[in-house]
């Protein structure tokens, strides 16, 4: 099952719950969260041979709580890949991992990819600025970075 076949089993209203459940810190932005839900819905996916997988990870922090990273994997790649900047066509025509669709359910996977493929920004022209951005702050030798901070612009 790709990424846009599962957000067609959805309503928006099961995922906004599952957003403000997973992430309060952005209920002030289920709006922008509503309009992106709405492209992709209208969207046509690109193919992709990357797998979308969700894993929960035991946060670092004093409270012991945990969050759920969502990356990308490659039959026979060894390493994860971050999917923040990816075009959200690609997105959509990625298949999600079978073990995920186990744990977790459709509203859930799409909420933690909501969250995910807008971290940089509401639309796609914010995220590829940014993408342009860190791609920029690479030096012609490729070995000194800017501050990470510095990349960052509130959504």
């Amino acid at each position: 099952m790709t990424l846009k076949e599962l957000l067609e089993t959805t309503s928006w209203e099961e995922v906004a719950t599952r957003l403000a459940t997973s992430y309060p810190s952005q209920k002030e932005s289920l709006p922008g969260y509503k309009r992106v839900y709405a492209v992709l819905l209208e969207k046509e996916p690109a193919a992709s041979n990357m797998i979308i997988t969700l894993e929960p990870v035991a946060d670092a922090d004093e409270k012991g709580g945990s969050y759920e990273s969502v990356f990308g994997k490659i039959e026979g790649a060894g390493q994860p890949f971050c999917l923040s900047i990816t075009p959200w066509s690609e997105w959509l025509g990625m298949s999600i991992d079978p073990e995920t669709i186990r744990k977790y359910t459709p509203e859930e996977i799409a909420a933690h990819c909501l969250y995910e493929m807008t971290f940089h920004g509401f639309t796609e022209e914010k995220i590829q600025g940014f993408a342009k951005k860190l791609e920029e702050s690479v030096d012609e030798e490729g070995k000194e970075f800017v501050e990470l901070s510095d990349l960052f612009d509130e959504k």
